[in-house]
């Protein structure tokens, strides 16, 4: 039987195979430490952010509301904190038209108004072609809502006017209270932001990102009708600042804490 010869490995295929082996685990080792790593990242960054979200609270949470306000006509009720003052006073001179004026004022001075009285403010403007919202020297003042939340009303009606250029009918249906963020300024260029209670209903919804001009206040208000149809009166429900970092502000979070609060107190 003849001899078999058999060939040795060739040696630089052995070198390059290990060196494959040896990269490969590099690879997957590269990988797993960079996979933990990320993760542990991530959650450390995590952590830190709930952290600092959580000092955040703590620092300019809103106050607790462990008071209670119900207006002289058991109409309008809220809850505020114990450091706010409150001052309240009813004007029953005209007994179908009955006015209540409500302040509730924050240790550092932020003034929260609740007071229920029957409009007769009125008015009109028309900007000029030149105006532009917000600038000094505008005809009219300026309006912008920032930002819109829900409320905790859900009890009124309002009248809804329904016109068309033939018919003209009217109903009343439910009313969308909602709690607003806007920006405000008066036709000198005078600079508010107002946190406040309106009605988003029909043709006059509150949008957000929509600068307006015109007849228009930093007093927020709403019109409150019954499922009666009865007209209670106009509530106006806000507290105005004069920079827009303060509505992060400890103040700020107190006001819509309270005005969330607010319950309009209908038998129907």
């Amino acid at each position: 039987m003849g001899n078999v010869q058999l060939d040795e490995p060739n040696i630089p295929s052995k070198v390059f195979a290990g060196v494959l082996i040896v990269i490969g685990i590099g690879i997957l080792g590269y990988t797993g430490w960079f996979t933990y790593s990320s993760f542990t990242f991530a959650q450390n960054s995590y952590r830190q952010i709930e952290s600092v979200n959580k000092n955040d609270q703590l620092i300019v949470g809103a106050e607790s509301l462990t008071q209670k306000y119900t207006d002289g006509l058991n109409l309008v009720s809220a809850k505020y904190p114990a450091s706010w003052k409150l001052a309240t006073s009813l004007d029953q001179s005209e007994p179908n038209y009955p006015m209540v004026l409500t302040t509730i004022t924050s240790p550092r001075g932020t003034v929260l108004y609740l007071n229920l009285d029957w409009g007769g403010r009125g008015g009109a403007c028309m900007p000029d072609s030149t105006d532009k919202p917000f600038q000094a020297g505008n005809t009219c003042a300026s309006v912008e809502t920032l930002g819109i939340q829900p409320s905790g009303i859900t009890n009124l009606y309002a009248h809804i006017a329904h016109v068309t250029s033939t018919s003209y009918s009217e109903t009343f249906d439910k009313s969308n209270i909602v709690l607003t963020t806007k920006h405000y300024a008066n036709e000198a260029g005078s600079q508010k932001y107002v946190i406040g209670l309106v009605a988003s209903n029909g043709s006059y919804p509150a949008e957000t990102n929509k600068p307006d001009m015109g007849y228009v206040t930093e007093d927020d208000f709403f019109d409150a009708y019954g499922q009666d149809k009865k007209w209670y009166g106009e509530l106006h429900a806000y507290a105005s600042f004069n920079k827009s970092a303060a509505l992060n502000s400890q103040d700020a979070l107190t006001v819509k804490a309270i005005l969330k609060s607010i319950t309009i107190n209908l038998s129907n």
